[in-house]
């Protein structure tokens, strides 16, 4: 019961950020709101005539684009007149879409052979995203910088939270069959992501 409180909680911290503008948290929100609803949500989504699989990628993809889209509202609302990213958001998301496709399939195909619990793919996705954000460059900081150790949670839920958000919705369906639970599973997921994204920037440039 405390548990469940606190994760309450926890999804209005990102409306904290929005006093400065900064709704690149409300991913979270969304996760924890989802979470919650799942149980009216998930049905209506499982119903879509499509396969598990396929579906899992169109979730995570779709999730995906929103947590960018958030990304880039959170620098549009900045007023940074040189901001890193596009101040187009269809260009910057043209540039950006291959990205969450890798990360789709990637978690799709490991899913389908292997069992990870909500937790799982919650804090995979976490550790991935400390360590590709910025290439590195922010866990670098926080390395060099202890009080840069505060923007490692913060980038964590921000990349686990739209993954986890699909997941959630067909961790039924995707249980239902036996699966592989090996620790094996952790470097596998990390090891298909770095190789697609080696192989799209091969294959398609930056």
């Amino acid at each position: 019961m405390i548990k469940q409180v606190l994760f309450t909680i926890s999804g209005f911290v990102p409306l904290l950020f929005l006093i400065s503008g900064d709704t690149t948290l409300l991913i979270y929100s969304l996760f924890v709101l989802i979470y919650f609803l799942r149980s009216k949500i998930s049905p209506l989504i499982q119903s879509i005539p499509i396969p598990t699989p396929l579906l899992l990628f169109f979730l995570i993809f779709g999730l995906g684009i929103i947590s960018e889209w958030l990304v880039w509202l959170s620098v549009h609302l900045s007023g940074n007149p040189d901001p890193e990213i596009n101040p187009n958001l269809f260009l910057h998301l043209k540039s950006i879409y291959g990205f969450y496709v890798v990360k789709a399939i990637s978690w799709t195909v490991i899913l389908q052979f292997f069992r990870f619990s909500l937790l799982q793919v919650f804090i995979t996705q976490s550790i991935f995203g400390i360590f590709i954000e910025q290439q590195g460059r922010v866990l670098l900081q926080a390395l060099a910088n202890p009080a840069g150790l505060i923007w490692l949670p913060y980038v964590a839920l921000v990349y686990s939270s739209y993954v986890t958000a699909a997941f959630v919705l067909v961790e039924g369906k995707l249980n239902m069959l036996p699966k592989w639970d090996h620790w094996v599973k952790y470097p596998l997921i990390w090891l298909l992501i770095f190789l697609l994204l080696v192989l799209a920037t091969l294959l398609f440039g930056g």
